[in-house]
């Protein structure tokens, strides 16, 4: 009987560690599946929003296969690295513990009917791979050259829904080849082990049935009390019933009892304690928002009299000096005063952008549309603009189509364009900015292009938040209120507004705004 236990688990083994072989490369096409459709799936998503990040993504998606293949072509070899072998196939999500059963069940079943059919499949596959990372980083090429057409977008977005589907079906011929191939060997082990099994059966049956009624009755006892315990009774104890094994599990649970009873009641503690603490942080962080709105509110509206008050002296001040051209003496004051009325124009906008934060905040920003072109808009911002930008040295190249009628509130649109110039010419490094104006598809699109130093990575996704700021340098000033607040101008226009670093240094803004606005004329955010 002993030596029909030993070879019985010899021929046991032997399956397991085949089957185990096939459930390894089954789960490791599973990854390869996974990671294909990963890669197929961002790089729709890349043509859709060309980021950088969404790029390497895909790349960080492929790297499952590459390990694959490396795995797959040294095991080729006829002197394999082992080393190699196992470095690709962890690259690929192989668990360690099965890597030498997978290197084993390759070597020895290579020239096996269905293996062969797997690996050609599996070779398939990755020639689908490479094609499909030629076409992704000639797509990125002409991206990068600007050479990108819609037509060619269409063309490439097709081939790899194409080359998807194929992928699709050699995934599946893979699966089904190696379930096949299980299934052959399973009956094949399978009537081997039966003999033995029924051989080893008769003489265990009849030890078995001696001893299975003494044990039944204690066993299910234990099954009883560990069932109340998974259900949160911990007070019910076992009689102890003999020194043996099942006496002695009989001792470990009923300790165990004890120990959960008290563990239980210590972590519902613990959490009702946390719950409160969680609530009080939470309350206090509520108070704390609404005291600093309440702030930024008070602070507005107690700025905006004495501010108004300043510009109206200003301006009293500047007439009676115009009264006096002649009067040397008047030409200190004259700078003096243009300076005051720059400073004065700073605290203006500063008290201006509080203000519409504030009113977004409570849900009473407003847009006013009407009727008008959007490029006379643009100008006479660029007007606006032309005096800080020859202060700083900095030359605009504007690029604006004509006739862009459409239904636009003409304050808010010209904040817009002026937000996204004055930050260009603030962080371009005195570099030329550039400013196109176009419509596409029912949409003006309005692109502002600087040569500064760009946003930095770990801050595209929150530059557009309140008090957010993109720069590098802190020695700008600005409370990081500019860019949210055009975002909720474009917004409330019903378009829409992003940002990405051109190739080299700099950033370009993107505000794209309906050509056809069927907004009402007074919309609030």
């Amino acid at each position: 009987m002993i030596f029909l236990i030993i070879l019985e688990l010899i021929i046991l083994s032997f399956a397991m560690t085949n089957l185990s072989a096939v459930r390894v490369y089954v789960a490791g096409e599973g990854e390869w599946s996974k990671a294909q459709k990963n890669a197929f799936f961002t790089f729709e998503r890349f043509i859709k929003n060309k980021s950088p990040k969404t790029y390497n993504e895909i790349f960080q998606s492929l790297s499952v296969i590459d390990g694959d293949h490396a795995a797959k072509m040294e095991l080729n070899n006829r002197n394999p690295d082992l080393k190699k072998i196992r470095e690709g196939f962890l690259q690929g999500h192989v668990h360690p513990a099965d890597l030498d059963t997978a290197i084993y069940f390759f070597r020895k079943f290579q020239r096996l009917k269905y293996v062969k059919v797997a690996v050609y499949n599996w070779s398939k596959g990755d020639e689908i791979i490479a094609e499909f990372k030629w076409l992704v980083e000639k797509y990125h090429s002409d991206l990068l050259r600007n050479q990108l057409t819609p037509t060619f977008e269409k063309t490439i977005l097709e081939r790899i829904q194409n080359l998807n589907r194929q992928a699709s079906l050699y995934e599946h011929e893979f699966t089904q080849i190696l379930s096949e191939g299980s299934r052959w060997m399973e009956k094949q082990i399978f009537n081997v082990l039966f003999l033995l099994v029924f051989t080893v059966s008769v003489f265990g049956i009849a030890l078995t049935a001696l001893i299975s009624r003494y044990m039944t009755k204690r066993l299910y006892d234990l099954n009883s009390l560990a069932t109340e315990y998974g259900l949160g009774n911990f007070e019910r104890q076992l009689h102890i019933d003999g020194g043996d094994e099942i006496g002695q599990l009989t001792s470990s649970i009923n300790r165990m009892g004890s120990l959960l009873s008290c563990t239980y009641q210590q972590i519902l503690e613990s959490h009702q304690d946390l719950e409160r603490k969680v609530q009080e942080r939470t309350a206090e962080l509520k108070r704390a928002l609404s005291t600093r709105d309440e702030f930024l509110s008070i602070a507005n509206h107690e700025m905006r009299t004495p501010l108004t008050a300043i510009v109206l002296q200003l301006r009293i001040l500047e007439r009676a000096i115009e009264k006096c051209p002649e009067n040397p003496e008047m030409l200190s004051v004259r700078d003096s005063l243009k300076k005051t009325h720059r400073l004065v124009k700073k605290l203006v906008d500063l008290q201006n952008a509080l203000m519409d934060v504030t009113h977004i905040q409570l849900g009473k920003f407003q847009i006013k549309t009407e009727k008008c072109d959007f490029s006379r808009i643009a100008a006479e911002s660029l007007a606006q603009l032309s005096f800080d930008a020859s202060r700083s040295g900095v030359r605009i190249d504007a690029s604006l189509s004509e006739n862009l009628d459409g239904k636009f509130d003409p304050v808010r649109s010209c904040q817009v364009v002026t937000n996204l110039v004055s930050n260009a010419i603030k962080y371009g490094e005195g570099r030329p900015v550039e400013l196109d104006l176009t419509h596409d598809k029912g949409k003006v699109i309005l692109m502002v292009t600087d040569y500064g130093p760009g946003i930095p990575f770990e801050k595209m996704d929150t530059i557009f938040d309140r008090f957010q700021r993109g720069d590098h340098d802190k020695s700008f000033s600005g409370l990081g209120l500019g860019l949210y607040i055009t975002k909720q101008i474009v917004e409330a226009h019903g378009g829409s507004l992003f940002v990405n670093n051109v190739r080299g240094k700099g950033a370009r803004f993107t505000a794209e705004f309906p050509l056809l606005n069927e907004k009402p004329l007074y919309q609030a955010l």
